[in-house]
């Protein structure tokens, strides 16, 4: 009997204020350093998406999500298939603050139309998102699996 294939599941944070939307700069972690994204990460062992947004946003920033709403859901290939599922949120408690200053060098709100050029591709889907793209396939071009093209 073959092994099942796992998915990995990944939650980001699509966090707005006054039309600005909060991006962390990306450090240490071996992936898109020096780039700024989402809040977000990994979801583990058997917790759900929407706990892996409320957990990572608690580690990461510090505050707790009230009336997060599912907006998208990413399949990507970076190397290996990834699930992302973007939470917009505009009401949280407690004061956003880095509370992981070694992977995370800088966090700001940006405005949609000045988006920092240095940013994860995932960022440039914010403008198609807030238009209302709910589905999105990136990174899978020219891949070739076991079965043929992807």
């Amino acid at each position: 009997m073959s092994t099942r294939f796992k998915q990995v599941l990944v939650a980001q944070l699509i966090l707005e204020k006054d039309n600005k939307f909060l991006l962390s700069k990306r450090q240490n972690t071996g992936l898109y350093d020096g780039l700024y994204g989402f809040v977000g990460g990994h979801c583990e062992g058997e917790e759900t998406i929407k706990q892996t947004m409320l957990r990572e946003t608690k580690e990461e920033i510090g505050i707790d999500l009230k009336n997060i709403k599912l907006v998208h859901v990413l399949h990507s290939f970076i190397g290996f298939p990834l699930m992302h599922f973007f939470f917009h949120c505009n009401e949280w408690e407690g004061t956003i603050q880095n509370c992981e200053p070694e992977r995370c060098g800088d966090l700001k709100f940006f405005a949609l139309d000045n988006l920092p050029e240095k940013s994860t591709s995932f960022v440039y889907l914010l403008k198609d998102i807030k238009k209302g793209l709910f589905y999105s396939e990136w990174g899978w071009d020219d891949i070739t699996t076991l079965s043929g093209k992807a």
